[in-house]
């Protein structure tokens, strides 16, 4: 495989997310998850994610992201084929917590989310998508 020679970099918004509003979580476990962005398809190129998330509750909350999904069986809401789940305590009321910081998913694999409490997370972010040519 010959090796990139250019890379192209472009911000755009996580794809569950209207005009880059903030996405409500409301899954409380893997399989009913919330969908929050579907990488790009393909090998070479990358997203980059970054994910923030605010706790509106009055107590701590755990929110836990499925990372790699494939999006596809007989349960694509962050349960087949999850490569790995990320917890993240968040605290009562005390502002955004950086939970992706730049981590890079591709393959038309999907990002979802769950919280132990419904309804009181939010996760705002971004992509950095990162596309290559090959020589």
């Amino acid at each position: 495989m010959a090796a990139p020679s250019s890379f192209t970099f472009q911000k755009v918004h996580l794809s569950a997310s209207v005009d880059g509003q903030p996405i409500h979580i409301t899954g409380s476990a893997s399989g009913s998850a919330t969908k929050i962005h579907t990488a790009v398809s393909g090998a070479v190129n990358m997203d980059e994610i970054w994910l923030y998330a605010n706790n509106t509750h009055t107590a701590e909350i755990v929110l836990t992201l499925c990372w790699g999904d494939s999006g596809t069986g007989s349960n694509p809401t962050g349960g087949e084929g999850v490569k790995a789940h990320l917890a993240t305590a968040l605290s009562a009321s005390a502002g955004s917590y950086l939970v992706a910081p730049g981590l890079l998913l591709n393959g038309g694999h999907t990002l979802h989310a769950f919280a132990a409490t419904v309804d009181k997370v939010n996760v705002v972010g971004y992509v950095n998508r990162i596309s290559s040519s090959l020589t």
